[in-house]
């Protein structure tokens, strides 16, 4: 297996997997698909971790999504 970095020619797959995930996990708050336009610029933790974010705080049990309680991370950055 190779491993790539993401190119704009995968955005339409990239958004097919997210949506599945949309659909059938509790990873996102969403409950309906987002076409590629829709999906624009969201972040990752990692991403965001990269950009020099790091994990202030949880809010915990914030949301539902299938039943289930979801909590939400926050994340920040201090500027200079």
């Amino acid at each position: 297996m190779t491993i790539r970095r993401a190119e704009l020619a995968d955005a339409a797959a990239i958004a097919d997997i997210y949506n599945e995930a949309i659909l059938t996990t509790t990873a996102t708050f969403d409950t309906e698909p987002k076409s590629v336009d829709e999906r624009g610029s969201r972040e990752s933790i990692r991403l965001n971790g990269s950009a020099g974010f790091i994990h202030v705080g949880t809010l915990k049990e914030v949301g539902r999504k299938f039943d289930r309680f979801l909590s939400v991370h926050i994340m920040q950055k201090m500027l200079d």
